[in-house]
């Protein structure tokens, strides 16, 4: 049975976050692509298309093979027999994970004195340098993580990509090659289009309605490969819409045999990477613990979040520690079974880094393990490694 989705895009792609598209706002007329795809847009896509290939609309929605309702804020919502995966890209079949959040690019000293650029990670000092207000009183002051002393201006990679290979590097708690790192451009480009405004009556231009909008248009030999748990026997190949603007996409079912990297943990200290985004309830802080996981947090690398949801919603956000307002657009977290907008929610991007300490007495976990909420949409697989070597 297949386990996995491969996906070929036929054209450009567009994934829209929970921000407004409204071109009388100046910092809104442009809309901005996400990628990778998040996890609802995924799931919605294969569950509509298995739903078809099994008679709907003629036929009843099918239930029992991929649940019902889009809430994946809901940790009740029903997906039938389905389980989605981490999200990974394959460049010319060889498989590709996120880059954690830890690895950056800084200069050293080379030969004759001359500084070249060379990948690091940052790791953990053995005590707090610096006092902050994120210090747990029953612990003392926040660790942050540093790059080595010899590195000067270094910066974290975003939106890059490693190589199984590359990936055990990381989760031996050293840093990969640099032939196991890819950038954007080596697996996409971004694409703009402009658009105009026009009135419906006269057909002439609204003047001063001008819009912008980034779609992302993946290399010769890329693909998407989505794990999924639950495919159905007899799955056919299709294509289907993918994310806005009607854009489509041809998905292949598959058998992946590449097991994920593993190292053995050392010591009480492990790190979680994150290779789908996380999806949290509350602001993670020093001293706080994850669900079925030993230890507890100890400090973190988390790239800038991104809002799901939709921006008609009215509440709380815990991240943030405000309420949140805004007029209803439905951009992509409308709740059906709910008659309403799902709420703005900040993620976490894949790459985010959880540094965690055991007790005397606890295991760290090794492998694969999950963190959060919604995780069977997708949201929150995580690797074990270890601690950085600074």
């Amino acid at each position: 049975m297949a386990n996995a989705l491969r996906i070929a895009p036929t054209d450009t792609l567009m994934f829209r976050d929970g921000r407004p598209f409204n071109q009388d706002d100046e910092g809104a007329a442009a809309a901005e692509s996400l990628f990778p795809p998040p996890p609802p847009t995924l799931a919605g896509a294969v569950r509509l298309a298995i739903a078809r290939q099994h008679g709907f609309p003629t036929e009843p929605w099918p239930e029992n093979l991929v649940g019902n309702g889009v809430n994946w804020q809901c940790q009740k919502t029903p997906l039938g027999k389905l389980r989605f995966g981490a999200l990974r890209m394959e460049l010319d079949g060889t498989p590709l994970l996120p880059a954690p959040a830890h690895l950056g690019r800084g200069k050293i000293a080379g030969a004759g004195g001359r500084a070249v650029d060379s990948y690091h990670l940052l790791g953990l000092p053995e005590g707090a340098l610096f006092s902050s207000d994120l210090s747990d009183p029953s612990r003392g002051d926040a660790i942050f993580p540093m790059a080595p002393p010899d590195t000067k201006g270094f910066k974290a990679l975003q939106d890059h990509w490693l190589t199984f290979d590359g990936m055990l590097s990381v989760l031996d708690g050293s840093s990969p090659v640099p032939q196991d790192i890819l950038s954007p451009a080596d697996l996409y480009q971004n694409e703009s289009h402009v658009g105009i405004g026009i009135d419906a009556t006269t057909r002439l231009v609204n003047e001063g309605q001008l819009y912008t909008a980034r779609f992302i248009r993946l290399r010769d030999g890329v693909r998407l490969c989505l794990e999924v748990e639950g495919l159905p026997e007899g799955l056919e190949v299709f294509n289907q819409r993918l994310g806005g603007e009607h854009r489509q996409a041809h998905f292949t079912p598959a058998n992946t045999a590449e097991a994920l990297p593993q190292v053995d943990p050392d010591g009480l200290n492990y790190t979680l990477i994150a290779i789908a985004p996380v999806f949290l309830d509350h602001e993670p802080l020093p001293g706080m613990t994850f669900e079925g996981l030993p230890g507890h947090l100890v400090s973190a690398c988390i790239p800038k979040p991104f809002m799901l949801g939709d921006w008609g919603s009215r509440e709380h956000c815990p991240l943030r520690n405000t309420t949140i307002r805004r007029p209803s657009c439905r951009l992509g977290g409308w709740g059906f079974r709910e008659h309403g907008p799902l709420p703005l929610r900040p993620i976490m991007p894949a790459g985010t880094a959880f540094f965690m300490q055991c007790a005397t007495g606890e295991t760290p976990p090794v492998g694969r393990v999950c963190v959060g909420l919604s995780n069977i949409w997708g949201f929150g697989h995580c690797l074990t490694g270890r601690w950085p070597r600074i």
